[in-house]
């Protein structure tokens, strides 16, 4: 069933399915989809930015909570969670400058070569 809108200052005609809707139901939730498909940007703008909000609002308070929440789960004291925090720092830092890890023997230099099945000696 239908109903058929008018907009009496363009004179455009819309017609609007009445009744559920399963895809609105189904697909709402992601990033309102739906609504766009529908032309309701407007609609769907507004609940883009709300349940953005939301979704911020919720990682912020899941955070909070993280470091406890693997300190219970690895069943760690203050001291050794203490330890592993410093443990993942120095890690990503190493991460960040691989040149650091890479060790080669005293007195000799790298060769490196252009082809890559191609293995050199030191």
């Amino acid at each position: 069933m239908y109903i058929t809108l008018v907009n009496h200052r363009t004179d455009e005609l819309k017609n609007i399915k009445v009744g559920f809707s399963w895809v609105l139901f189904l697909f709402s939730s992601m990033l309102d989809i739906p609504l766009f498909l529908r032309r309701l940007h407007v609609w769907g703008a507004i609940f883009l930015v709300l349940r953005s909000f939301l979704r911020a609002r919720m990682a912020k308070r899941a955070n909070l909570n993280a470091d406890k929440y693997l300190q219970e789960k690895l069943k760690f004291s203050d001291e050794q969670m203490g330890e592993y925090q410093n443990w993942l720092v120095t890690e990503a830092e190493q991460k960040k400058r691989p040149s650091k890890r890479i060790v080669f023997p005293q007195g000799k230099k790298p060769v490196l070569s252009p082809y890559v099945g191609e293995v050199k000696e030191f």
